[in-house]
């Protein structure tokens, strides 16, 4: 007799607060405040050198200080330091930035210094082009947070999304603020579930254009979406892992819902889940050696 695969189930218990005479411990334990500790970062207004500069000065102003604001990580100052009484425990940094002209050319120069001993820190110089004015913002916003934490940000990520507008379905890419939204796919029936696969190159999503729910590939550079897996039954809610190179999904080909673990060609490696109920949207855990799924099994 075949053992069922025995895998993870993420639990979410939602208690409400009564009375009673004995109580039960949850799990996942409830979650505490945390405290955690923000780098004050002075940002003074950026310099602009030639008028006709101004708008774009101001519009890359404001993109950086969204962007850092968002990354959790500072106390934003939006003036010049004062270091008065501080010393070197106090550590806090300033972000200046300037635009000028060089050989007729706009010219965007940010830099990062150590409030308390003056220090540089690090910084960059761009070629300034309206149409790369948001992406040159959000990478000298990678490059701030880089050079105070040791870690990557995440302004010049992109994310995808799906939406219907109208009596149609769109698959859209843009930058993580939800700006330069750009559609890869449109159609008449639902698009859902949309994942980046293959390091960001290509798109992975659920759409029922054949009638039923298939898994189809969009590479960025191509044109047009391929099939990824379109078995009897549904095909759908699938999920990538770059470290193995290939998918998890929920098929119902042998009858009913499971998890399935499929190649990057969309061929079946192997069956991951034996059991009557509808097993669903898997996804994998960070360490790539767990997964997490939905189910039925409990009523």
């Amino acid at each position: 007799m075949k053992r069922s695969a025995v895998l993870p189930v993420l639990v979410l218990l939602v208690c409400n607060t009564v009375p009673a005479v004995a109580q039960m411990d949850v799990w996942p334990p409830p979650l505490e405040a945390v405290e955690v500790y923000r780098v004050p970062l002075w940002m003074p207004k950026f310099i602009c050198e030639h008028e006709e500069l101004l708008s774009r000065t101001q519009t890359m102003e404001e993109i950086v200080y969204k962007d850092l604001e968002f990354s959790g990580l500072f106390e934003i100052i939006r003036k010049k330091p004062v270091a008065v009484g501080m010393d070197e425990s106090n550590f806090s940094v300033e972000v200046q930035a300037r635009v000028s002209m060089a050989d007729g050319e706009p010219i965007f120069e940010g830099w990062v210094t150590d409030v308390v001993s003056g220090d540089f820190i690090g910084g960059k110089r761009y070629k300034i082009k309206d149409s790369l004015l948001r992406r040159t913002a959000h990478h000298f916003s990678d490059e701030v947070i880089r050079l105070v934490t040791g870690e990557a940000g995440i302004s010049t990520t992109r994310i995808v999304f799906t939406r219907k507008r109208g009596d149609q379905w769109e698959l859209v890419m843009s930058d993580y603020d939800g700006y330069n939204p750009k559609v890869l796919v449109r159609q008449a029936v639902p698009l859902l579930n949309p994942r980046w696969v293959d390091n960001s190159k290509a798109v992975l999503y659920t759409s029922y254009r054949a009638g039923k729910a298939d898994l189809y590939v969009r590479y960025l550079a191509e044109s047009k979406s391929q099939t990824l897996a379109s078995y009897a039954g549904t095909n759908a809610t699938a999920d990538w892992s770059e470290r193995h190179r290939r998918f998890l999904a929920a098929l119902s080909k042998d009858g009913n819902s499971e998890i399935y673990l499929l190649e990057k060609s969309g061929a079946v490696r192997k069956r991951l889940s034996h059991n009557r109920a509808i097993d669903t949207s898997p996804c994998w855990a960070p360490s790539g050696r767990e997964l997490v799924y939905v189910s039925d099994r409990s009523g």
